[in-house]
């Protein structure tokens, strides 16, 4: 029992801190933000053109098991992407 009452708030402190520094680790150093892009429209379509114009400088890399791709975002952009 006592053990129980030991680990469990130091369980719920750990998952509190990993929590809490994932977001810090999501914007790297250089002011820019890794976002999952996903219902993308096709690449060679306008839309996208668009898309990809508002965010700025990005570095796309597509994630083909999950039909995805993963932007590095200027910090500035990503309100303009959302």
């Amino acid at each position: 029992m006592r053990c129980n009452r030991v680990m469990h708030p130091a369980l719920v402190l750990g998952c509190f801190l990993w929590l809490t520094t994932g977001a810090a680790v999501a914007q790297s150093q250089d002011g820019r933000v890794q976002m999952i892009m996903s219902n993308l429209p096709p690449q060679t379509s306008t839309t996208y053109r668009a898309i990809r114009k508002r965010a700025g400088n990005t570095a796309v890399q597509v994630l083909t098991l999950t039909k995805t791709e993963m932007w590095s975002v200027p910090q500035d952009k990503v309100a303009a992407v959302n």
